[in-house]
């Protein structure tokens, strides 16, 4: 092989191959729950996935409601993904909201009959509908 007009030894020659990384966006998916319940890991959708790729298979993809802790209070939050590291992608993140609903609670005073002229009883209730360490 010649290149030039100058003799070219082709088991030297080194061969580059360029791939550009596909866009990838991922959006984390909005959660609607009552207070108690478990926000769901990795729940996200995609968009520029290439061949048989799927959210489940991305490596890394992590999803998190930010700021609000392993029981997430009453109110919205925003759920955030990230992590995904491929070769082939270049990821961008789009986030999600949290809705969290009041859990339903109920206090009951209990009954009480006090006696004419002693001490009056402790008051007390019952609740029903606490969640988690909650009292």
């Amino acid at each position: 092989m010649t290149g030039l007009g100058v003799p070219v030894d082709t088991s030297q020659v080194v061969r580059c191959v360029v791939t550009n990384r596909r866009k990838l966006t991922i959006t984390a998916s909005d959660q609607q729950l009552v207070y108690g319940q478990t926000v769901a890991p990795r729940a996200a959708s995609a968009t520029g996935l290439v061949g048989s790729d799927t959210v489940e298979n991305l490596p890394g993809l992590a999803c998190a409601a930010t700021g609000a802790g392993s029981i997430p209070h009453g109110g919205t939050h925003p759920i955030v993904c990230s992590g995904v590291t491929s070769p082939r992608y270049a990821v961008s993140y789009q986030p999600g909201t949290l809705t969290v609903a009041k859990a339903p609670l109920t206090i009951r005073a209990n009954d009480r009959t006090p006696t004419f002229g002693t001490r009056l009883p402790r008051l007390t209730a019952t609740a029903s509908g606490l969640v988690g360490r909650d009292t």
